[in-house]
């Protein structure tokens, strides 16, 4: 999605290798201006484990992608976790449309169990029960800077969920959308239908996220580029069912 950045690999996982982009290096900068703390003594610690808890969070969402796939037969030839995105990169071969969705579908609900263990460990840690209205707020002096990196990393598991279930290309949302479009009408007016939301999607990013962060307003302006650039593309053949 954001080009061919340098990398890494840190290990294999099944045989898949596990590499990281040199993108990455964005990710303290965001946790070092998102995470609320009273002493700045202890942002350095939340810094380095909010750094290490996205990064978990974006190989969780690729290995939900890749799991999948190996479990339905399709082959995975790596893993990438970059600054803020990630992918994992199947092997050309020709996936069933229901299979396809699955593997699709199993990344954001990685993120989904991982925001709700967060939201659990966090409501059984507060001296008070906790709503997810509670997580837009620090958690206080109460449960210090571990408390309140996991509220911010429950929050980034969260919208990772939301944000990748949108109807827009490349993220999961909007090719499970072209997929199932793709049934009842041509490849070429499903790819038109997604990528004309996409570009809608990304507009939307971009005056969402400009008041709350730059990384956020990149995005949108990315998805809509991407989207642009689908619309007068050709589309695939039809897939099976």
């Amino acid at each position: 999605m954001f080009g061919n950045s340098p990398k890494i690999t840190l290990w294999h996982l099944k045989g898949i290798p596990i590499r990281l982009d040199a993108t990455f290096i964005l990710v303290p900068l965001f946790f070092y201006q998102g995470l609320s703390l009273n002493l700045e003594v202890e942002k350095w610690p939340a810094v380095a484990a909010g750094t290490a808890g996205l990064f978990l969070s974006i190989l969780l969402h690729e290995i939900g992608h890749a799991l999948t796939a190996k479990q339905q037969q399709v082959g995975v030839r790596e893993i990438v976790v970059g600054g803020f995105y990630g992918y994992a990169n199947l092997k050309r071969q020709a996936i069933p449309r229901k299979v396809l969705i699955r593997i699709l579908a199993a990344g954001p609900f990685a993120n989904l169990a991982v925001f709700l263990v967060l939201w659990l460990a966090l409501s059984v840690a507060s001296p008070s029960e906790m709503s997810l209205r509670d997580l837009t707020h620090p958690v206080g002096s109460t449960l210090g800077w571990p408390g309140e990196t996991a509220r911010v990393l429950a929050l980034v598991n969260l919208a990772m969920f939301l944000f990748n279930l949108l109807p827009a290309f490349p993220l999961d949302g909007g090719r499970i959308l072209g997929l199932l479009l793709d049934r009842n009408i041509s490849a070429q007016a499903s790819n038109r239908i997604v990528a004309g939301l996409g570009i809608v999607v990304g507009a939307a990013v971009v005056l969402f996220g400009a008041g709350l962060s730059v990384i956020l307003a990149v995005m949108g302006i990315m998805i809509i580029m991407i989207n642009l650039r689908r619309l007068r593309q050709r589309p695939a053949a039809r897939r099976q069912s």
